[in-house]
């Protein structure tokens, strides 16, 4: 049997997470709002922070999330009341708070409808045609593109056999049906290697794809295959950037997604 984790609800207030992203020197081209709220998070519950999240409703002065956690609620509260800086501690709805235990058993053959947010993305095998550098991650459709030549793709199409087999590898789930319900490319914010925030790929970049990365949100349906791998795929995300906004699974009652 898995470990127990729990689904947590959070409401942000976005004026504290406006003021951390000024206060840790942001990139100003950036609209990663995902790098603020995990900084966020960390900073009010060290390493119990809730990861995955999936950024849900950005409602006026409020941002509501969602994340997976080892703990509950209460217990995440406490630490933040014990530990957090008061700024920090002050940029949550206590009073909304909520969380829920995710369950502990799944079926061989169950099939669930599912939404999730991905960066499908992979590490460029050689150098490519514009110079850029073997390892560097790229847009895994740029990628088949390259591999492609002048073959028509279609990049949606792309999408959805990386997300199939990302949860194939998983040995947890196999992707039964899915769609994409959005899509942008968006510039991420990570630290470099001296712990500076800065834009991924750079403002000023002779990398192919340097608008950005792939922001793709995918809605369908998949089948369980392993009941234990599935709960760990559930409490570990699929993907890259999972601490960041991506990779969450949210689940849905199969035909209702």
């Amino acid at each position: 049997m898995p470990d127990a984790f729990y689904m947590i609800r959070l409401r942000l207030q976005a004026r504290t997470l406006a003021v951390l992203a000024q206060r840790r020197g942001l990139p100003p081209r950036s609209d990663d709002a995902g790098y603020v709220i995990h900084s966020f998070l960390r900073e009010l519950f060290g390493d119990m922070a809730p990861s995955p999240f999936s950024i849900e409703r950005e409602e006026g002065k409020l941002v509501e999330v969602l994340g997976y956690a080892d703990v509950r609620a209460v217990e995440l509260r406490e630490y933040a009341g014990a530990f957090a800086d008061p700024f920090h501690f002050s940029g949550v709805v206590w009073e909304s708070m909520a969380d829920k235990p995710m369950p502990d058993r799944w079926q061989a053959g169950q099939r669930l409808g599912f939404k999730t947010r991905i960066c499908p993305v992979v590490r460029r095998a050689k150098p490519g045609p514009r110079g850029e550098q073997a390892g560097r991650e790229m847009d895994v459709f740029l990628a088949n593109v390259e591999l492609a030549g002048t073959e028509p793709l279609d990049r949606y199409s792309t999408y959805l056999q990386w997300l199939g087999a990302a949860l194939a590898r998983s040995g947890g789930a196999l992707l039964a049906r899915g769609s994409v319900d959005a899509f942008r490319l968006r510039r991420l914010v990570r630290r470099d290697k001296l712990g500076k925030p800065t834009t991924v790929p750079p403002v000023r970049s002779n990398d192919h794809g340097s608008s950005g990365r792939p922001d793709v949100t995918i809605r369908g349906e998949l089948t369980v295959v392993d009941p234990l791998a599935f709960a760990h795929l559930l409490r570990r995300g699929i993907g890259r950037h999972r601490a960041f906004g991506f990779g969450m699974i949210l689940l849905r009652p199969p035909g209702n997604t």
